[in-house]
């Protein structure tokens, strides 16, 4: 039983992942591709948290990758469900931004807190400084190739 609240919590997570990646592409194409290569970069470490959390917690290797499968299949049924529910594009400028509020808090209060207090200092700068560099020109290029 333990490790699947956590790992619940990951999959509901992705769901919403999902219902970004759909909202996305219902503000426009380019939007909702940008936002899914995000997301499924992203849900690569979801699904090694959800193992590594399961396995920690006693669990089996079967019903860890159960949970793993779940983990993956939510952003598609999440993406799935915005196909059904119609947003007008004037929430859906709202909404946006709050995902990637939602990003942008858990990345500055939980994940960087953590890699200044289990990495050296001048790691952490660097690293933070190469994904900032890394971000920008994916995104120059990414604009050029997609026109936006």
């Amino acid at each position: 039983m333990g490790g699947l609240f956590a790992t619940s919590e990951l999959s509901v997570h992705s769901f919403i992942d999902g219902l970004a990646i759909g909202f996305g592409f219902e503000a426009d194409i380019h939007i909702g591709i940008i936002i899914a290569i995000a997301v499924i970069c992203h849900d690569f470490t979801d699904g090694l948290s959800t193992v590594t959390v399961m396995l920690n917690s006693g669990n089996t290797l079967v019903n860890s990758l159960r949970m793993l499968f779940l983990d993956a299949v939510a952003p598609v049924l999440g993406a799935v469900v915005t196909l059904f529910i119609q947003v007008p594009q004037y929430y859906i400028v709202v909404l946006l931004p709050f995902f990637a509020g939602g990003f942008l808090y858990l990345g500055a209060s939980d994940l960087l807190p953590e890699a200044h207090e289990k990495n050296p200092q001048i790691l952490t700068v660097i690293s933070c400084v190469a994904g900032f560099i890394l971000i920008f020109v994916l995104t120059y290029l990414l604009s050029d190739v997609l026109a936006i």
